[in-house]
């Protein structure tokens, strides 16, 4: 499988991909490029992966991606609309030739809709005959919310493939917060002070999903492109829990108490969008249920919290609170 992560769109259009023809072409579009060599991992130690005859034509970083998508959006605010009309113009040509004798598209970079919306139009210009994306349940460019509120679903991603034409073969899989950005200070989590902040009660709903079962997921979806019950699928992949809840784990693993500081809804600072989000219950949009996994996949085994907090490495090893 090739290592080489390609950041010209130019570049893969004119790199040739050997395959034999039974093999199946898939390329994988991520949000950075930890996430492609996090995904390359478990493509690797997937041993249905490997005996399945497939091959990777190329990674892009949806980060390469984003000054094209930011130009279009500067020449409206600005008045260029000629410059931003031809840049996207041009990307959306660019992506649609590269998808060219593509079998399988993996989109990975969740709550971002405006770049999906690009990915999935090339794909039904190009006929890709499977699409496997993954949607963030709420939509984080949203601007600062008020506190009155109320908790909102983001299915931008999930109506947009809907209306795709019924030939278009994809799957959603709709994910809570993800679990590799919980333990952070954005989230009232300071490990190295052995302190977590909390505005309001501490008990608000969150939905998290391990990241580590979303790409084990998506890999399983890979090697799977051929169930018909899959087709058309949303699926939803998480658990509900609350900021005092992954505490209570944390403190059960490493036996350390953390001081817990709270404050007031109307102390949240503004730059702390993620807790405020929590706060006001916009990160319980979606919910999954391991039986809707299983139903497809009944071998899947999900992450145990307590599991996943042992393999933190912020825990064990940056700040040694793990005896």
């Amino acid at each position: 499988m090739p290592t080489e992560i390609w950041n010209d769109l130019d570049t893969i259009i004119t790199t040739t991909t050997y395959r034999k023809l039974s093999q199946k072409s898939v390329l994988i579009i991520a949000y950075d490029e930890q996430d492609l060599i996090e995904f390359q991992t478990y493509l690797n130690d997937n041993v249905k992966f490997q005996s399945k005859n497939f091959i990777i034509k190329g990674f892009i970083k949806e980060k390469y991606l984003w000054p094209r998508i930011f130009n279009h959006n500067y020449g409206y605010r600005y008045g260029h609309r000629n410059e931003g009309r031809h840049s996207r113009f041009q990307l959306v040509s660019q992506l649609t030739t590269i998808l060219q004798g593509v079998d399988i598209v993996v989109s990975m970079i969740g709550s971002n809709y405006e770049h999906q919306k690009i990915i999935i139009q090339c794909c039904v210009e190009a006929q890709i005959p499977r699409f496997i994306a993954w949607e963030f349940g709420v939509n984080l460019q949203s601007p600062i919310l008020n506190y009155d509120m109320s908790a909102l679903e983001g299915h931008e991603l999930d109506e947009e493939l809907d209306n795709t034409p019924k030939r278009f073969k994809y799957t959603l899989l709709q994910t809570g917060y993800l679990s590799n950005e919980i333990l952070s200070s954005q989230m009232g989590f300071h490990l190295q002070d052995k302190m977590m902040t909390i505005y309001g009660k501490g008990i608000e709903p969150l939905n998290l999903t391990f990241k580590q079962d979303l790409m084990r997921l998506l890999c399983n979806m890979i090697c799977n492109d051929d169930r018909h019950e899959l087709f058309r699928k949303k699926i939803v992949i998480g658990k509900r829990t609350s900021q005092l809840q992954i505490y209570e784990e944390i403190k059960k693993v490493t036996k350390v108490e953390f001081k817990i500081v709270r404050y007031g809804l109307q102390d949240i600072p503004y730059d702390q969008q993620f807790q405020r989000l929590l706060a006001v219950g916009r990160l319980k949009a979606f919910v999954g249920r391991n039986t809707e996994v299983r139903r497809y996949f009944p071998d899947f085994e999900p992450m145990d919290i307590s599991k996943w907090i042992e393999t933190q490495s912020d825990l064990s090893k940056s700040y040694h609170i793990i005896p």
